[in-house]
């Protein structure tokens, strides 16, 4: 089943070294240059006066220390960067992360548990969670400004306030499967998530109440098609959601290594209206 386009071929993006491609160690590294894994972007888009401006936030790996860095782009055209923010030392998988309204990282530790806010303006890190995650993903901040809603792998979609740290979890009811999610996007009322922890993984939409607290209705975008792998991340732009359909995540062990009999195809961007 598909409601996605293909949109064309993906154009590699080449980091430079001493831009976001390698990392000082910093104090208590071994110093130096060090390269990095890009663990996940996060890009807010919005329209003003005809263009697409865009706060983007890069969560990065490396041997000592995870990372933050964060963008401000208009046209496509890099206008500021705000530098990087070494992580603390117990975050340890800063693989998912979003921009709040404020153009402020929001980076979840999928390792560990932990969410974290960073700064754009001061670089002040500060963990906004109470420890209720146990594998937490792509967060979205909602328009109140008062809540993000962060998919736990395991537990599903947790409301978190950020004034007083409690969880409200999105009930399933018996019919929504809201665990597995990887990428978690909201426009107006409705939520797209890529599921790669479902069978068949697939990539969904799910209409809330007013609240924000609770499914009404879902609806697939795509599951179980030619053109789908693993889908892994997106991004709304213009009234469609752009998203990684197969990222290849699948064919690969831990260590990045292609598993015996495997392939890796060519990746696929697709497009669905919303």
């Amino acid at each position: 089943m598909r409601d996605g386009q293909r949109i064309g071929d993906v154009v590699e993006m080449n980091l430079r070294a001493g831009e976001t491609g390698d990392v000082d160690a910093g104090a208590g590294g071994r110093g130096g240059a060090q390269p990095i894994l890009i663990g996940d972007v996060g890009v807010r888009v919005m329209e003003r006066d005809g263009l697409h401006h865009a706060d983007v936030v890069v969560a990065f790996e490396g041997r000592e220390r995870n990372g933050v860095r964060t963008f401000m782009q208009k046209r496509g055209i890099n206008r500021k960067r705000l530098g990087i923010e070494q992580l603390p030392l117990e975050i340890h998988e800063a693989d998912s992360c979003a921009v709040d309204l404020n153009g402020d990282a929001i980076v979840s530790d999928g390792e560990h548990g932990g969410v974290y806010r960073v700064s754009r303006k001061t670089q002040r890190i500060e963990r906004i969670d109470a420890g209720d995650f146990i594998s937490p993903q792509t967060p979205v901040a909602l328009a109140d400004g008062k809540r993000v809603l962060v998919p736990d792998y395991v537990r599903g979609i947790g409301v978190l306030d950020l004034d007083t740290k409690h969880v409200v979890w999105i009930p399933m009811e018996g019919k929504h499967a809201v665990n597995g999610i990887d990428g978690l996007y909201a426009f107006g009322s409705t939520l797209i998530a890529t599921q790669n922890g479902t069978s068949p993984e697939r990539v969904v939409r799910f209409a809330l109440d007013a609240s924000k607290t609770h499914v009404l209705s879902e609806s697939i975008i795509e599951r179980a098609t030619p053109t789908l792998g693993d889908p892994t991340h997106g991004v709304t732009i213009g009234g469609y959601f752009y998203y990684i359909a197969n990222s290849g995540w699948d064919n690969l062990d831990d260590h990045g290594v292609l598993k015996e009999g495997k392939t890796l195809s060519a990746p696929v961007i697709m497009r669905a209206k919303l």
